[in-house]
């Protein structure tokens, strides 16, 4: 699936779902891989640099890269996804 990078802008919560329970609270200038959005746009699942899938709402990034995001209904974290990548390059 395509990625993107985002940054935190402010702050922002992980969620464990699109409006689910919050798992960490991210801070300003946090970096994140965005690796699809919820169906209603208005949630990326993300996966932060230590590795933690969740979920955050759109307008509290700055995202990089997001035109070709896909709709997903599970945020995965980087091992998931560096799978995915390496087996759709073969």
């Amino acid at each position: 699936p395509p990625t993107a990078l985002a940054i935190v802008r402010g702050s922002a919560a992980l969620l464990a779902a699109p409006d689910g329970e919050m798992l960490a609270r991210l801070g300003a200038g946090a970096t994140v891989t965005v690796t699809g959005r919820s169906t209603d746009g208005r949630h990326v699942a993300v996966f932060t640099a230590a590795g933690v899938p969740g979920w955050v709402l759109t307008d509290r990034l700055f995202l990089y890269g997001g035109d070709d995001l896909v709709e997903v209904e599970q945020a995965l974290g980087a091992g998931p996804i560096a799978t995915i990548l390496a087996e759709a390059m073969e």
